[in-house]
């Protein structure tokens, strides 16, 4: 039996859309107004996460406190005094990573500040370029046109653009980690510290595959239509 009565009404999916435009320009402005003002803190403290190598001696002394230390740098010297060192998780590790530890930094750079913060100012102008290439397609929707031209590639662009801020938003906050690390000459090889892994997959990948599976059946829909209107 046809179904007769709608899943959503047109008029949530019109207001839906109107929140997603709201929600996308705020992001927009807010993620990268965040990390801009973390450059304005410089030379203040900059916090950044780090991974204490468990399988170095040292390593296992910094684990052993748990979480609070000034480790010396990979010479033997101590680091300054405003220097600190936070447990963030002290469960076991996984294969090749350390335990995260949370490093923070007085004497900070404006680099060194933004990168911190860098991760949402990717994620807000993801979010927010998503969101501006969404509301069409929900108002077409709204419309009861749901396959009108563009609205497959709208939503294979959102999967793009999902796809990229998922990994490349872990990326400039590890190279800040990666900076301050150098500075407080905890940068070396023999140094119990190292920049954690930031490539790794995550819930928004399965997000950009479903954004991609919607493109390709809008995709079909709309050449469809395409073949139903050259009939008439």
């Amino acid at each position: 039996m046809t179904r007769t009565t709608s899943y959503v009404r047109p008029g949530v999916v019109h207001l839906l859309a109107q929140v997603l435009a709201v929600v996308g320009v705020l992001a927009l402005v807010a993620g990268p107004a965040y990390a801009v003002n973390a450059a304005t803190q410089a030379p203040a403290a900059v916090r950044v996460q780090v991974q204490v190598d468990s399988a170095s001696p040292q390593g296992r002394q910094l684990h052993q406190v748990r979480g609070l230390a000034a480790p010396a740098t990979t010479d033997g010297a101590p680091v300054p005094g405003d220097v600190r060192l936070t447990a963030v998780d002290l469960v076991t590790p996984q294969a090749g990573r350390g335990y995260p530890v949370e490093l923070s930094a007085w004497g900070s750079t404006r680099t060194e500040q933004f990168l911190s913060r860098g991760h949402v100012a990717v994620a807000g102008l993801g979010i927010g370029l998503a969101a501006l290439l969404l509301r069409p397609v929900l108002l077409s929707i709204a419309a009861a046109r749901p396959f009108q031209a563009a609205n497959a590639r709208r939503l294979a662009q959102s999967a793009v653009v999902t796809l990229l801020c998922a990994h490349l938003a872990p990326l400039l906050p590890a190279t800040a980690a990666g900076q301050v690390l150098e500075r407080v000459g905890l940068g070396g090889a023999d140094s119990p510290l190292s920049v954690a892994p930031w490539l790794a997959p995550g819930s928004l990948d399965l997000v950009a595959l479903v954004l991609l599976v919607l493109a390709e059946a809008f995709r079909h829909g709309e050449r469809q239509h395409r073949d139903l209107d050259g009939l008439v």
